[in-house]
């Protein structure tokens, strides 16, 4: 004869409680990492490639150098029409009338 303890009603509800605590968890911890997998993908699918950056920053760049460029020789020929001191003939009628056009 074999000695086992006799068991009544397995699983017990606190067996049960367990058991879908588990399983919750699991499940929770798969849908989880789909997520993460697929945020990552859409992430390498929105980016743009390093080529592409570059050339959106030397665009900009040349851009830039080109309204600078354009900064300097304007202000160069006519310096009554750039930078604070046109700005500040705008603003007031005195210095309007007092400097040239």
């Amino acid at each position: 004869m074999v000695a086992a303890p006799v068991i009544v009603r397995f699983p017990t509800e606190t067996d049960q409680l367990l058991l879908r605590l588990a399983a919750n968890h699991a499940a929770t911890a798969f849908q989880s990492a789909a997520l993460v997998h697929e945020r990552m993908r859409a992430e390498e699918r929105a980016s743009p490639g390093p080529d592409e950056l570059e050339m959106k920053v030397a665009e900009r760049d040349r851009r830039a150098a080109d309204k600078r460029s354009l900064l300097v020789r304007g202000a160069a020929a006519d310096p009554y029409r750039h930078g604070a001191l046109a700005a500040s003939r705008e603003v007031n009628p005195l210095l309007r009338r007092a400097l040239p056009p």
